[in-house]
């Protein structure tokens, strides 16, 4: 028979420690996901505070779509800006200098803030722009899409009956350098690329304006009055058999010769002075080094650019390559907008689309 001892428990089967290796691995609590990731915990009005779990460049908590949460409840992402202001105005979140919420509506929250939005499709007042220059236009004048955002606003745009003078940079340096150049007599530079520029620029003025009137004066050592105001059909023929010169730049009388060519423009319709050049001036001053007076070629060419602004005259400014100073240039033109560089001559085509599509006030 079994004898049993009073007070023993049964022997049970010991317990076994789990080994570690890399294919047992200790496993770990997974992590908890909190249910929102952000929460309007704050007010969304100025001064801007921090919504909770969100960071000063995404402040503000919001749902998924743009739309408001109830205060005090969880959002699903943090936005930049919401769009607290009707009809332009500084938005929540964003900047002076770029107040606009890109935001799908009022009150709707936004990823980024600009400095406009095409927001008109009568020729009015965009948002984000004021009364004296309201439209708004990416950084270099050309149209942006309606309801997208734009980088400067403009004061106006060409769009009626205007009268407008090339002035073309006919000096040496002009084919010097050119691989295609046949002596002094033509090369691409001249011949194609500016010559191009101003039929192209032409063309595309008189199909948006109608009835507007063209002229041409050339510039080197002297200047050359090539075709009187007369219709976009006329011009053309002229700029096709326009002569080269070589030369001298005399950028004084290149602003001269225009400028006085405009004078016929029929009384109120505003007049456009479109200069190309490719370097500083070297002819047109009275400078005397023996005797150490008179005016220098600069001086010379900045009395021309006045002269053609006290007319009443636009001017517009473009210079190609590094042989011309655009510190000239900004003085020189009406404005400093209406200045337009081209590393090259073969960028002219660029240049001219970039003139044509700008929103220049004639006014």
């Amino acid at each position: 028979y079994e004898i049993k001892c009073p007070n023993v428990p049964e022997t049970q089967e010991p317990t076994s420690t789990p080994s570690i290796s890399p294919t047992n691995p200790i496993t770990t609590a997974p992590s908890i996901t909190p249910v929102h990731p952000c929460m309007n915990s704050q007010p969304d009005s100025a001064p801007l505070v921090l919504d909770t779990l969100c960071t000063p460049d995404h402040p503000l908590c919001a749902a998924d779509d743009g739309t408001a949460v109830t205060a005090n409840e969880g959002g699903d992402q943090c936005f930049v800006c919401k769009d607290t202001v009707d009809e332009g105005g500084q938005d929540l979140g964003c900047p002076a200098d770029k107040p606009i919420c890109m935001a799908k509506g009022s009150g709707t929250f936004g990823m980024e803030c600009a400095v406009c939005i095409n927001s008109a499709t009568d020729g009015s007042q965009d948002w984000g722009c004021p009364q004296d220059s309201p439209l708004c236009r990416a950084l270099d004048g050309t149209d942006v899409q309606g309801g997208a955002k734009g980088g400067k606003c403009y004061p106006c745009e060409i769009s009626s009956e205007i009268s407008v003078c090339f002035s073309i940079d006919s000096s040496g340096s002009v084919c010097y350098k050119s691989k295609d150049s046949d002596g002094d007599n033509r090369c691409d530079a001249y011949q194609v690329d500016s010559i191009g520029f101003a039929r192209k620029l032409a063309q595309d003025f008189d199909t948006r304006t109608h009835i507007s009137q063209f002229s041409v004066a050339t510039f080197s050592t002297v200047a050359v009055t090539r075709q009187a105001l007369t219709h976009q059909g006329r011009v053309d023929r002229v700029l096709k058999d326009l002569p080269y010169t070589s030369g001298w730049t005399n950028t004084k009388d290149g602003f001269k010769y225009c400028s006085d060519a405009l004078d016929a423009t029929p009384a109120g319709r505003p007049k456009l002075l479109i200069m190309l050049t490719d370097g500083n001036p070297t002819r047109g001053g009275t400078y005397d080094y023996r005797t150490k007076t008179g005016t220098s070629h600069l001086d010379a060419a900045d009395e021309g650019a006045q002269y053609a602004k006290d007319a009443g005259n636009k001017v517009i400014l473009v210079g190609v390559g590094q042989g011309i100073k655009t510190s000239y240039m900004k003085k020189w033109a009406s404005d400093e907008d209406l200045v337009f560089i081209a590393n090259s001559f073969d960028e002219l085509d660029k240049i001219a689309d970039n003139i044509a599509t700008s929103k220049i006030c004639l006014g």
